[in-house]
């Protein structure tokens, strides 16, 4: 778990830029499957093919912090929006953001809209 949290703040610490300058909004894919996110202002909301999930999430520079629920269960995680426009992160389950596993979104088609 250190490990993860500590390539995560690296990657946050590379490459920040203000909130309003990077729009996540897009197709990915996954290693959870296909992700459609949609961006208003800092508010990021999603949905997931695995198990219907939705995620609901706050931008912070280039740091999502989100909430996600499935049909079997609900948690917390963290992406880090690389420049290339993968979203690389990590879940948890209930109020841990890290313990559940990675999760790599990839821009299904464009990178993200920096202005």
């Amino acid at each position: 778990m250190p490990r993860i949290a500590v390539i995560l703040f690296a990657l946050a610490a590379m490459g920040a830029a203000p909130p309003s300058r990077i729009d996540v909004s897009g197709a990915y894919t996954s290693n959870w499957g296909r992700v459609t996110l949609t961006q208003h202002g800092a508010h990021v909301v999603g949905d997931y093919v695995y198990q219907h999930g939705h995620l609901e999430g706050t931008l912070d520079g280039n740091m999502l912090r989100y909430a996600w629920t499935e049909s079997d269960g609900h948690g917390h995680g963290v992406f880090v929006v690389a420049s290339d426009g993968e979203l690389i992160g990590t879940w948890g389950v209930g109020d841990d953001d890290t313990r559940g596993g990675g999760w790599r979104l990839v821009p299904a088609s464009t990178r993200i809209a920096r202005d």
